[in-house]
């Protein structure tokens, strides 16, 4: 089955954020050797980046387009330093790529979390384990993660109403604040 990869255009039939040769490569590039894995074992932890990705958080700016089939490209989309960044940025590349070589390695992308609730301690045997309170449930990705934080929303804005054209970014916080001199009556 063949990869289809965003243009960046907000294809309608996407499945991931980059191609295998370009995994192999940003893996090649950190010390990662991948050459034990054929490319359809790439393409699967390719899709499942993607859908990590994608269902991680909600995102700033508006999709391309209503049809396209993932969360890159946004209208609207600014990296830190106040750049608007159009396509699928390069850290959203990136992190495809770390989440991929995880899940290559091993890792779950998509776990499913048991709501038996979590556990403070267990022992089998000689052997016990107690977790931190408030610790994650599943694994914390801290590189793809700390890529693609400059994208998400803040927490409070997650469901923030969406009004205007499709170019038009989402409210964001502060973003319609007034300084304390602007509503004095002292003028």
């Amino acid at each position: 089955m063949t990869l289809v990869i965003e243009t960046g255009t907000g294809l309608e039939d996407a499945e991931a954020y980059v191609p295998v040769d370009a995994l192999r490569t940003y893996a090649a590039g950190r010390g990662v050797d991948l050459t034990e894995f054929d490319d359809t074992a790439c393409e699967i932890k390719l899709r499942l980046a993607a859908q990590w990705i994608d269902t991680r958080w909600r995102y700033k700016g508006t999709r391309v387009s209503a049809g396209q089939a993932l969360e890159f490209p946004r209208n609207g989309l600014a990296d830190w330093s106040g750049f608007i960044l159009t396509g699928v940025p390069k850290r959203v590349k990136d992190a495809a790529c770390e989440l991929a070589i995880r899940g290559l390695q091993g890792a779950t992308l998509v776990p499913d979390l048991d709501r038996s609730g979590w556990i403070k301690s267990e022992s089998v045997g000689p052997i016990s384990t107690t977790y931190a309170d408030g610790a994650p449930q599943s694994t914390v990705f801290a590189v793809a993660e700390r890529l693609l934080e400059q994208f998400a929303r803040d927490p409070e804005q997650q469901w923030a109403p969406f009004f205007g054209g499709s170019t038009t970014p989402l409210f964001e916080r502060g973003m319609m604040s007034n300084p304390p001199s602007s509503l004095s009556d002292d003028d």
